[in-house]
């Protein structure tokens, strides 16, 4: 593909969608009278431009640039890191509270064969920004726009779980317009009001004597005593995930998690719909995902057995069977 060493770029601009299309195909960058193969340059943070149109660059062709997958995006006033691998439809993945985006490595292996994976850690977690204070389920709502507008991406599934879920709801009410499948996991759309002091005194714990005192509690909480038992090395590798976890971050996580309130407005949202609960979780039990599953439109159910309420770990091949079924359906 020849093309000219013009200082300034092409006037017609078409935007590209594939990324087959994009790679090693010469690039202007402003700033540079030369063009450029696509791998050779470092930075995804500036306009490109194609001998023949525009390049809508970060979410189509960044690795190809980075040689990275694992990548930071500014948004909503953080750093948000995010992992892409895989291609096709889009699915975006959420994690629980004290966790961060490796909480889904098993189900990206299973996706990334024919699903385009996009994982990231929530505010407040893994190598995203973790500011002080206090934050709302529509802030962290407001993040994965910005994540995903940032991106380029148009039309996303989306998968939440637990806290995860609960951005989820938020982000489904607010820009429906993105949403083209959504799978809550694990969560709820409102707690009951005596549920809140747990929440004022997991927060007034870790402000005063840091994570180490909620690590074994969540665990116990999360995985049913013959998984414990079974896989010392699935809870270990949450465990380093807790502890590891910022405590003003999990604290602000901590403060938003008990509004959630979105039970009766669940009929608002039209696109399809899934509601994975384990049978054993008593965090949020399945009668919570019932009452997701009775408001939603067009929703599924499905109830794992034998597992609490990191379900995705605990029952693996399950919950990726029943996750792979329904996101085939939902893509058409």
């Amino acid at each position: 593909m020849g093309g000219s060493n013009s200082a300034s770029p092409p006037e017609d601009r078409e935007e590209l969608h594939s990324t087959h299309a994009v790679c090693n195909i010469p690039i202007y960058r402003p700033g540079r009278t030369d063009w450029s193969p696509l791998h050779s340059l470092e930075r995804r943070d500036t306009t490109f431009y194609l001998q023949g149109g525009t390049l809508s660059l970060p979410l189509l062709v960044h690795d190809y640039i980075t040689g990275d997958s694992r990548m930071k995006l500014t948004a909503n006033g953080i750093d948000i890191h995010y992992t892409i691998e895989g291609e096709g439809p889009v699915v975006t993945m959420s994690h629980a509270l004290g966790c961060n985006l490796s909480l889904w490595d098993e189900q990206a292996q299973a996706l990334r064969v024919r699903y385009r994976v996009l994982r990231y850690d929530t505010r407040g977690h893994g190598q995203t920004s973790a500011p002080p204070g206090s934050y709302s389920l529509e802030q962290m709502a407001d993040d994965l726009y910005g994540l995903l507008t940032g991106l380029g991406v148009r039309q996303t599934h989306f998968a939440g779980i637990s806290m995860g879920g609960m951005i989820g709801q938020i982000f489904a009410l607010k820009y429906p317009m993105l949403l083209q499948g959504l799978i809550l996991c694990s969560t709820t759309s409102r707690y009951p009001a005596a549920m809140r002091s747990t929440w004022v005194e997991r927060i007034r714990t870790v402000e005063s004597k840091g994570m180490e005192l909620t690590v074994e509690p969540a665990l116990q909480r999360w995985f049913t005593p013959s998984f414990r038992e079974r896989r010392p090395d699935a809870i270990d590798r949450v465990r380093v995930m807790l502890r590891h976890t910022p405590p003003h971050g999990y604290v602000g996580c901590c403060y938003a998690i008990p509004t959630i309130d979105v039970t009766d407005r669940l009929t608002e949202i039209r696109c399809p719909a899934l509601v994975i609960a384990g049978e054993d979780d008593p965090g949020t039990p399945v009668a919570m995902a019932r009452e997701i599953h009775a408001a939603l439109p067009s929703s599924e159910i499905a109830i794992l057995r034998s597992a609490s309420h990191l379900c995705n770990l605990e029952q693996p091949e399950a919950f990726n069977r029943i996750l792979l079924d329904f996101l085939d359906k939902a893509t058409g």
